[in-house]
């Protein structure tokens, strides 16, 4: 129901880093005409408070500028032929849970065709969408698995766990015979983008070094596997399934080494007793440090 639902409609709203881009396939051609299907309601959840960059609060004008326009243009088109006027329904969840249900609550009663949007506490906001059959993209979500994007209502339109290993196992497979490995990391790192949705002192904590000897590893001619998908970040590296392995932590207050990393492979690629990525409660692990120390 939720993916024929989409198909009918075919808008596709993206919001990341405080910018925004809806675009209506086959909009009509002369903008000012009546429309001549129903509104359509798109949600959009955000974080705006005095812990992030003023940047990432433009996500609700840009996202009415967007709108806008393509309402100007002759809104969205249906395949029915029909066209339908934009409006965007906002709610700031302030990265907090219980405002993030709220959230949630107000595009079920708004009757939104689908959310976008980001929220650190999706698992309070995906669930309710699922029960009124709302769709939810998430253009950029942090890490590489939680409850967004393996609710059947949930879609990540990036860093999409099934796509790096999909994409690496078919590399892996033909690259074989040339005797050529491929594997996939997910880094996690602050940075130029991350700065546009972090307080200053968390991008500067979380630094690219920490990243550094486990892509190294990965390139160089011991790696022992191909074809897999890992996590690294904040001091934590990890193979990643479907099921997130145990992984293990290193000490950020000594320097981060290659034979370290190379030391702690049994642990790195360690399933037993790890839980689910889909029951995962609040930051992963590659941010967890970073957050005890700030």
């Amino acid at each position: 129901m939720i993916r024929s639902k989409l198909l009918t409609v075919v808008v596709v709203a993206m919001v990341a880093t405080g910018a925004s881009l809806v675009s209506a396939a086959g909009v009509a051609n002369a903008a000012g005409g009546k429309f001549t299907g129903s509104p359509i309601k798109i949600g959009l959840t955000y974080v705006c408070n005095a812990a992030v960059p003023p940047a990432i609060c433009e996500a609700e004008p840009s996202m009415q500028a967007a709108v806008k326009s393509a309402n100007a243009s002759g809104g969205a088109k249906s395949a029915d032929g029909k066209t339908h006027e934009l409006s965007v329904v906002v709610c700031n969840n302030e990265n907090d849970r219980s405002k993030t249900a709220d959230c949630a609550r107000q595009f079920v009663s708004a009757g939104v065709a689908y959310v976008t949007g980001g929220a650190v506490y999706a698992e309070e906001l995906v669930p309710i969408l699922e029960q009124s059959g709302i769709a939810y993209f998430n253009p950029n979500p942090l890490g590489t698995g939680t409850t967004e994007g393996s609710a059947p209502n949930s879609f990540l339109l990036s860093n999409t766990l099934g796509l790096f290993t999909a994409l690496v196992q078919q590399l892996a497979k033909e690259g074989k015979k040339n005797n050529v490995i491929a594997n996939c990391l997910a880094p996690g790192a602050g940075s130029a983008m991350t700065a546009t949705i972090m307080p200053e002192s968390m991008v500067n904590a979380w630094k690219a070094e920490y990243v550094s000897p486990s892509a190294a590893i990965l390139c160089s001619e011991k790696v022992p596997c191909t074809g897999r998908v890992f996590e690294a970040g904040g001091g934590w590296f990890g193979e990643t399934r479907w099921q997130r392995a145990n992984g293990v932590f290193f000490d950020l207050d000594k320097p981060m080494t290659v034979e370290d990393v190379a030391a702690k492979w049994k642990g790195i690629t360690n399933f037993d007793g790890a839980d689910d990525i889909d029951n995962e409660k609040g930051p992963g692990p590659m941010i967890q440090q970073i957050m005890a120390k700030l």
